[in-house]
């Protein structure tokens, strides 16, 4: 659908404002949590408190048990309230941007036990999709012949049919009707039917479709025409203020008077088509429950109102929402997380981040890819295809801009054990909950692991997910999923370590400018305010791509994806 049509809307675009990229986290801007009745715990954030110089007026005791895991519940109505309450009374919910969990604050949020809500809404969302099926009906019948609409060829949906059935009606259905309407003698009949095939088209599939058809013209290598450039600038700008508005419904707690707005400005954007994606998306969801998430990215939300809990939210401090409203009506705060296997090696990560960032990181750069397609090929965004390529783009950056050496591995098979020495960074996959010991670590070494359940655990002894042994092995920080992530939710290797060895940024700065969403099962371990390459940076980014310089300096870095091949989707399109 997305080659039919082209360009056949006009729209007024949305500006973008221009901001700097960050503002560089300092200690007084720190709290720390930790939990009342553990010593340890209480250790752990006196300790960073002194070495880091955050006031210990901003250490929060929190009265819970020591353990991995709470409840949904317990969350929702203890836990959530009282930090909140603690950062009001504090005056601190403007002062403090990072939010540090330390030893025993719980790792996991578990799914709730029942969600009234959401049974509710599937019932509405199952009536929405059958009326929705039989207006994609009446459209259709508007494109016949005189015969066809008379009913006697005219192609019909049944009220449950699956999107692959629609889709496959609809693009064949189009372009039959636009191949009558181009053959047409009469001018001004054709001029009718084309005005009516475009009206169709639009209320079918929206907005979005015809961005994409314009963005893959322009990509197509020739001359760019400027009106075609315009149209695309003009349609772009609509749909971001659209997906802007749509992610702040839909950060909003789930109700049906904000269904019936969602599905309207869904409609807008993605048409019929997208609305019935949409809604099968939400009954996936519904049914599997999927309302767990880590405890420190749902800490990131603390400050918010009320929000809906299954699946994720948007991460607004996101690249992609530089200079976004989003961002002044939804405070949101950086977490990171000083926990290890054990006490000496929890407090090691924060000795190794002061030590090696006096002089910075070195060693070597491992990047494990899968072989599962090429640098400048084609591949659907948030695809695993898609991440594969994103360590590619990784291996070609940090070769062309930085003198690090770089070790990329391309195969099926991950690092032989004891093969990676002198490792100063790491990315790679695909081997689930079960770390291979490839790698020599260097003092302040920063790695992650993109699969499934690297996180679920810091500390039971018998357990060999990689964020754990890693830890265990030497590294200063690492990141991974407490829970199924989906790839979509880890930050794409290309841009985080851009951003990364750029130098501008810190441990938890650069986690969050590359992570897609919060209130989800991700967690960055590690210094929050270790800077590895601030004395040093090994790259440059003025001359990085432009996508991935866009990444590291901001949105004053002008660029469209007809200009780059390294254009990373947007949250909302995850």
């Amino acid at each position: 659908m997305r080659q039919f049509l082209i360009g056949c809307v006009g729209l007024v675009a949305l500006g973008q404002i221009s901001a700097p990229a960050w503002a560089e986290l300092k200690p007084e801007e720190i709290a720390i949590l930790a939990i009342a009745d553990s010593r340890e715990s209480k250790a752990v954030a006196a300790y960073y408190a002194k070495t880091r110089q955050v006031p210990v007026s901003q250490i929060l005791l929190l009265p819970i048990a020591a353990s991995e895991e709470i409840s949904r519940e317990d969350w929702q109505e203890k836990v959530r309230p009282a930090i909140r309450r603690w950062l009001t009374e504090k005056q601190l919910l403007d002062k403090v941007r990072c939010l540090v969990t330390v030893w025993d604050v719980p790792l996991k949020i578990s799914a709730a036990k029942q969600n009234p809500q959401a049974e509710e809404l599937t019932g509405y969302l199952q009536a929405e999709r059958a009326a929705r099926v039989q207006r994609l009906n009446e459209l259709l019948a508007t494109l016949g012949t005189a015969e066809e609409s008379a009913g006697a060829n005219a192609p019909t949906l049944a009220p449950d049919a699956k999107l692959e059935e629609i889709k496959a009606i609809l693009d064949p259905s189009f372009s039959a009707a636009q191949g009558r309407a181009l053959q047409m003698q009469d001018e001004q009949q054709k001029t009718q039917a084309l005005e009516q095939l475009r009206f169709v088209y639009t209320r079918a599939v929206g907005f979005d479709m015809i961005v994409q058809s314009l963005e893959q013209q322009l990509r197509g290598g020739g001359p760019v025409v400027p009106e075609r450039r315009s149209e695309y600038d003009f349609a772009r700008g609509r749909v971001l203020g659209l997906r802007e508005g749509r992610a702040a419904l839909e950060g909003l707690s789930m109700d049906l008077d904000q269904e019936r707005q969602l599905l309207a400005m869904i409609e807008i954007s993605s048409g019929l088509f997208g609305t019935i994606d949409w809604i099968d998306q939400q009954l996936s969801m519904f049914a599997k429950n999927e309302t767990y998430s880590s405890f420190d990215s749902e800490l990131s939300l603390v400050a918010w109102p009320e929000y809906q809990t299954i699946r994720w939210q948007p991460n607004y401090l996101h690249y992609r929402f530089d200079g976004s409203a989003a961002r002044e009506f939804r405070k949101t705060f950086m977490v990171s997380r000083l926990e290890a296997p054990s006490l000496s090696a929890t407090r090691k990560l924060i000795d190794d981040a002061i030590q090696v960032e006096a002089k910075g990181l070195s060693g070597k750069v491992y990047l494990d890819a899968r072989g599962r397609t090429k640098l400048d090929a084609q591949v659907q965004p948030n695809s695993y295809d898609d991440y594969d390529q994103a360590l590619l783009r990784a291996d070609a950056m940090i070769r062309q801009h930085t003198s690090l050496e770089v070790v990329l591995d391309n195969s099926q098979e991950l690092f032989a054990e004891g093969s990676c020495p002198q490792a100063a960074l790491y990315c790679g996959w695909y081997l689930l909950a079960n770390y291979k010991d490839a790698f020599d670590w260097q003092p302040g070494a920063i790695g992650y692991h993109m699969a499934s359940s690297e996180a679920t655990t810091l500390r039971k002894p018998e357990s060999q997910v990689w964020c754990k042994r890693m830890l265990e092995d030497g590294v200063a920080a690492t990141l991974g999923p407490t829970a199924e992530p989906y790839i979509a939710a880890f930050p794409r290797p290309d841009e985080f370590f851009a951003t990364l060895l750029s130098g501008k940024y810190c441990l938890v700065e650069t986690y969050y400018r590359c992570l897609p969403f919060t209130s989800w099962t991700m967690v960055l371990v590690g210094d929050p305010l270790y800077s590895p390459f601030k004395v040093a940076p090994p790259l440059d980014s003025a001359n990085l791509d432009p996508a991935l310089r866009r990444v590291v300096e901001g949105p004053q870095v002008e660029w469209s994806p007809a200009e780059s091949a390294a254009a990373a989707p947007t949250p909302e399109e995850s």
